[in-house]
C-alpha cells in the first residue's frame, strides 16, 4: 500500500539448540516499548509509519557518505507521516513548529489517531525559499496525554527538516 513499516516481530529461538526458528511479519509488530517526547526538536523522519514521502540525505557529511541528517522530501497533496505514543502530558501542547523549505507554498494538518482523526490545528507557509525556516502555529485542540501524532501535508516542492511542540 506504499506504508513505510518499521515494526519489530518475535524471533522464536530454541532453548536447547540456540537456533533461530521461524519468523512470522506481522503490521502490528510487538507493540511499543515507550513514549515519545514531542516537546524535543525531532528530525522530520523520525516516523512510526509513513505514506507518499521520500527522504534524503541533508548536510554535506550525509551527502558524502549517505547517512547522518535526513530530511523529508518528495511530499505531496496527501502524503503523511506519523508518531505514535508522544506523551504529550497533562497540560498540553499549544504551538507546532516546523523546520521547512522550498519555493512552493503548503500546510500541514496536526491530527490525532489517523490521518483523517481529529484536527488539532494547521500549519500554513508561503514559499520559505532556499534555506529553511521556521514556522509556528497556535494549536485549536491542545492535545494532551499519549496521543499518536499525524502530520498530513498539502502542496508539493518543499521539505521537512525538523518538528516540535511547546506547551
Amino acid at each position: 500500500g506504499g506504508y513505510r513499516s518499521t515494526n519489530i516481530d518475535r524471533m522464536p529461538i530454541s532453548a536447547q539448540d540456540g537456533l533461530f526458528g521461524v519468523a512470522t511479519g506481522t503490521r502490528e509488530g510487538i507493540g511499543q516499548v515507550g513514549t515519545f517526547d514531542p516537546y524535543a526538536e525531532v528530525s522530520a523522519v523520525t516516523l512510526g509509519n509513513a505514506s507518499g514521502i521520500e527522504t534524503k540525505p541533508y548536510g554535506e557529511t550525509a551527502e558524502k557518505y549517505g547517512s547522518g541528517t535526513m530530511l523529508l522530501s518528495g511530499i505531496r497533496d496527501g502524503s503523511w507521516t506519523c508518531i505514535y505514543g508522544a506523551d504529550f502530558g497533562d497540560r498540553g501542547a499549544s504551538v507546532v513548529s516546523f523546520k521547512v523549505r522550498g519555493y512552493r507554498s503548503g500546510a500541514i494538518r496536526i491530527s490525532l489517531g489517523s490521518p483523517d482523526g481529529e484536527v488539532c490545528g494547521y500549519a500554513a507557509f508561503d514559499a520559505p525559499g532556499r534555506e529553511f525556516q521556521e514556522i509556528a502555529a497556535q494549536l485549536d485542540k491542545h492535545p494532551a496525554g499519549k496521543q499518536d501524532l499525524y502530520f498530513t501535508f498539502a502542496g508539493s516542492g518543499y521539505e521537512l527538516l525538523s518538528w516540535r511542540f511547546t506547551a
